[in-house]
């Protein structure tokens, strides 16, 4: 029984300098495996943006824009949307009340 438990501490030992060898190594080609899919990642949604707004047969070279200035563009329209929801919302607000105080 003793001989036992001193076979499986020896085996616990074993398997922990195992880890301590192979844990580094495998965080490491992780980390690296994780960044290329990042990379593609990019590249495919580079390439998404540049087949979705640059319709190489029916737009010239010179309307394509970058995709800096898309989203910029997305950003300041949809701010825009917003400050004439506001403004219809008003307008509705005050036209109600004007109806209401006619009748």
């Amino acid at each position: 029984m003793i001989d036992k438990k001193k076979n499986n501490d020896l085996v616990t030992k074993v398997l922990i300098e195992k880890f301590r060898i192979i844990t580094p190594i495998l965080v490491t080609v992780s980390i690296f495996l994780l960044g290329g899919i990042s990379i593609q990642l990019n590249k495919m949604d580079n390439k998404l943006f540049t087949h979705l707004t640059n319709h190489e047969i029916h737009t010239p070279r010179a309307d394509v824009i970058s995709k800096g200035v898309f989203d910029t563009h997305c950003m300041i329209s949809e701010r825009d949307r917003k400050e004439l929801v506001t403004h219809f919302n008003s307008i509705e607000e005050n036209l109600k009340k004007i109806y209401i105080s006619i009748k």
